[in-house]
């Protein structure tokens, strides 16, 4: 949904802040390329949130998650773009 609802704001600068009077195929592709990152960073977060099953209540096994999950995410985000 962020990313349906940033492309009025990304046009918009693109086109009239920037004055850029082409949007390129390459620009649509992106939309992808974009969408590949964040899914493959939802399949990190998935994984560990299946691996902290054994956690007693709610709260330590979202904090669980999270701690293991962001260097993971953020690993595999930097290598994605690169």
């Amino acid at each position: 949904f962020q990313i349906l609802i940033s492309f009025p704001a990304c046009y918009w600068v693109y086109r009239v802040a920037l004055g850029i009077p082409f949007v390129g195929i390459l620009n649509g592709i992106s939309l992808f390329i974009i969408l590949g990152i964040g899914v493959d960073d939802l399949f990190v977060f998935f994984n560990f949130w299946l691996q902290s099953s054994r956690s007693p209540d709610l709260e330590t096994r979202l904090i669980w998650t999270y701690k293991k999950a962001a260097s993971a995410t953020l690993l595999t985000t930097l290598t994605s773009a690169g």
